[in-house]
């Protein structure tokens, strides 16, 4: 969370805007935090988490602006996308929600960025794992990764629209606590006549796997929230509600069994993008082995070799780390970020693992 204030914080600075963070009874300290370190946010606080879709129209409700842009807590932004999306918007015609593209911790691509309407064949095939060049794809691959373009569904971990749009057709259904709001609304947008756009010339980082003693209940909420979403938009029949009650079952129960961790290179060589030598020292006494300076300009020289980069938020822009990442997903490197003068670095490699926050003396 608190990296992705900082990078907001510094995307809408001269622009008109404000900052509302809804928090869904979290346990972590984040209030504290933000009330410490963010006194400027609009910070709403709910006594028990009442889910995505419900906490974000919350949000929506006390908001003053005319463009909305709703952003989860593990995102980092470059300092330009909100103007950007701002003025791509003023160009596209009957535009409802624009999605940028997405990366994870490790620079590579997220397929979500960019989907088709699951409709009930795209679920079944998505459910079994079933590829077939008859039923339409689950992600919009007819949009290149990083080409502007029309699709149906966007991620709702990071989407601009207009709040008139957004009222209009209702905001976010409630009747889903967590996924498939983002697919009901984008359905909802396209009925109404909107269209949605997929803009892979902006691109914002996701870190995943910080819930990751809870991704079986989460999948699980998933696949519930299918059923939701056939049931409310199309006409159902006996045939229809056994294939997705076989399926919801089916990967609620086995789930867990792909949830394993994967195994990345260990025993990384650590290259710290910074000019400060003393954060040098205070990195090797934190992880007890020896850290090298870099420059950005040496990051594209690294090839695949087993080395894990800090990013120094004192000295690296955010849209620098972001340009770098892009330009070094390999399996064998790896990214961390020190925000501006902070005293720990973190980052994410793998949304089946765990992210990782470490401690600076």
């Amino acid at each position: 969370m608190q990296l992705c204030l900082l990078s907001i914080k510094e995307a809408i600075r001269g622009l008109e805007a404000e900052i509302i963070v809804v928090d869904n009874n979290s346990q972590d300290g984040t209030v504290t935090m933000i009330r410490r370190l963010f006194p400027e946010v609009v910070l709403l606080i709910n006594t028990e988490n009442v889910g995505f879709a419900q906490a974000n129209n919350q949000g929506v409700a006390v908001s003053k602006g005319e463009q909305i842009c709703f952003v989860n807590p593990d995102i980092m932004v470059p300092g330009d996308i909100f103007k950007k999306l701002s003025e791509l918007e003023e160009r596209l015609p009957d535009v409802g929600g624009i999605g940028p593209r997405l990366i994870d911790g490790r620079g590579l691509f997220l397929q979500e960025s960019k989907r088709n309407i699951p409709a009930p064949l795209i679920a079944f095939q998505r459910l079994f794992g079933i590829r077939s060049g008859i039923i339409k794809k689950y992600y919009a691959s007819h949009i290149s990764e990083k080409s502007l373009g029309a699709v149906e569904v966007l991620t709702g971990a990071f989407l601009w629209i207009k709040k008139t749009v957004f009222q209009e057709i209702g905001g976010f259904d409630t009747a889903y606590f967590i996924y498939g709001e983002d697919i009901d609304l984008a359905y909802r947008l396209k009925k109404a006549g909107y269209q949605n756009y997929y803009c892979g010339k902006v691109t914002a980082v996701h870190f995943k796997g910080e819930s990751t003693k809870l991704t079986s209940f989460y999948k699980k909420q998933f696949y519930t929230a299918m059923t939701i979403f056939y049931k409310k938009h199309f006409k159902t029949n006996w045939l229809l509600d056994r294939i997705v009650w076989v399926g919801v079952s089916f990967v609620s129960s086995v789930q867990f069994l792909f949830d394993k961790k994967k195994d990345l290179p260990k025993n990384k060589e650590l290259m710290l993008v910074s000019q400060n030598q003393k954060l040098v020292i205070k990195i090797e006494k934190a992880v007890k082995k020896e850290v090298a300076l870099a420059t950005l300009n040496q990051l594209p020289d690294l090839g695949t070799n087993n080395i894990e980069v800090i990013f120094d938020g004192d000295f690296v822009r955010y849209d620098e780390m972001i340009s770098a990442m892009q330009s070094n997903n390999t399996h064998t490197i790896t990214f961390r970020i020190r925000p501006r003068n902070e005293c720990f670095f973190l980052g994410s490699d793998c949304s089946s693992n765990h992210g990782e926050v470490v401690l600076l003396g």
